[in-house]
Parts: structure tokens; C-alpha cells; sequence
């Protein structure tokens, strides 16, 4: 699965969301703690937690409790998440507004629309900037199926060596390498350089922070 030099041709950038460009996981992996203590089950470590963002929610919550109750999970989940307050990756901001300028550019994650949204407004990022923003409502295909790209895809109208997708997690990593497209790993996330090496990943496709894809992408 070994990625090639970064393409000169890049029309497009898709971002993945959580611990991507929006910081994510030091509040919400507390809450997944928190609602298993709740519902009286064991309290998995912060990083058998970390390590698997990036899935569908219910496929998150099997590997950690494989028989618990799914519906009464997410009830206490989203109505804990729907108080917490977000922020964005130091520098992504800024760095979705520079790269607007030369680049289209979207989001492709897992969560619902409805979260989504709310946790980009709350980190205060003008959205205006991202031709499209797609959640779980948007395809019936998750990471890592590399046809999760395929709606995102049709709506850029580029071929996906033209596009590239940034994100923080090996299921982002196996769903854009296996979809055509560009991959560059940001280190903000669980994973580090040396894991996405390990994983055939081009040393030079992995920054440390989004606030970085500026200066590789020149």
C-alpha cells in the first residue's frame, strides 16, 4: 500500500475531521469513558480508545463492549457530546483559509452531519470555505471502504489522482490509497510517523500538524 511522491497536479483537498483539523479526541474519548461507567461496564485505557477513531461509531463502541446495548450507548454519548465545547488544531484555521485560495476543498468523516456541523461551529471555522462537508448521512460506505470517496468524487468532478486527503488515522490512510487518491498523515491524532512508516506510508507524506500542508503542498 506503499504511497508515491505527492502529485504536482492537485486540484482538491479533502480533510478528514476529528484530530484532523478539529480537536477532538481529548473530549470526546473522556465521554466514551464516562458513558461506560454509566451503563456499569469496564473502563477501557485512553489509548484502546484513540486508537480506533476514525470508524463508524457503532463499530467503535463493539470492539470496545462487543454485547452492549448500541441505542442506549449513543443516547448517553450524543446528549453528554451536545455540551461538550470543540476547538480547532492549533493552526488549521488558517490553514484552510490559505490553501482556499489555490485548492477546492471538503471534509469527508464518519460522524452524523448533525455533529459534524455543530462542532465546526463551535470551533469558530467559516464553512463557507469547504465546497462540501460529508458525514455518515452522506453514504451508505465507511472507512476504511475506499468507496466512502465516491459521493465526494462525483461532487469535485476530478479524477482522484488530482485530490488529496489528509488525515490522522490508519482507516484514513487505507481508504485513500485504496480510493487512487493522494494521502498526507498529520501527526495530531493517536498515530505517529512511525506507525504510518510501518504501514508503507511515504515518510514524506506525514506532517506533524495540518498547519504544515502549506509549505509541502508548494
Amino acid at each position: 500500500m506503499t504511497n508515491i511522491k505527492l502529485k504536482t497536479d492537485i486540484k482538491a483537498i479533502i480533510f478528514d475531521s476529528d484530530d484532523t483539523i478539529l480537536d477532538f479526541s481529548k473530549v470526546a474519548c473522556p465521554v466514551i469513558q464516562e458513558v461506560g461507567g454509566i451503563l456499569g461496564m469496564r473502563i477501557p485505557h485512553a489509548d484502546e480508545i484513540n486508537q480506533l477513531w476514525g470508524i463508524p461509531l457503532k463499530t467503535f463502541i463493539k470492539k470496545l463492549w462487543p454485547d452492549v446495548d448500541i441505542p442506549k450507548f449513543k443516547e448517553h454519548y450524543y446528549s453528554i457530546m451536545d455540551e461538550k465545547d470543540f476547538s480547532e488544531i492549533p493552526g488549521a484555521k488558517d490553514t484552510i483559509k490559505t490553501l482556499n485560495k489555490d485548492y477546492t476543498l471538503g471534509v469527508l468523516t464518519t460522524k452524523p452531519e448533525r455533529l459534524m456541523l455543530s462542532n465546526f461551529k463551535d470551533a469558530g471555522f467559516d464553512l463557507s470555505f469547504f465546497k462540501f462537508m460529508h458525514g455518515a448521512d452522506h453514504a451508505p460506505y465507511r472507512k476504511p471502504d475506499p468507496k466512502v470517496f465516491d459521493k465526494s468524487l462525483e461532487v469535485l468532478g476530478f479524477k482522484p489522482e488530482n485530490v488529496l486527503y489528509v488525515g490522522d488515522s490508519m482507516f484514513d490512510m487505507e481508504a485513500a490509497i485504496n480510493a487512487g487518491l493522494n494521502f498526507v498523515a498529520v501527526e495530531t491524532g493517536f498515530y505517529k510517523r512511525d506507525d504510518f512508516i510501518k504501514n508503507d506510508l511515504n515518510e514524506n507524506n506525514i506532517i506533524s500538524s495540518v498547519k504544515e500542508l502549506p509549505n509541502l503542498l508548494r
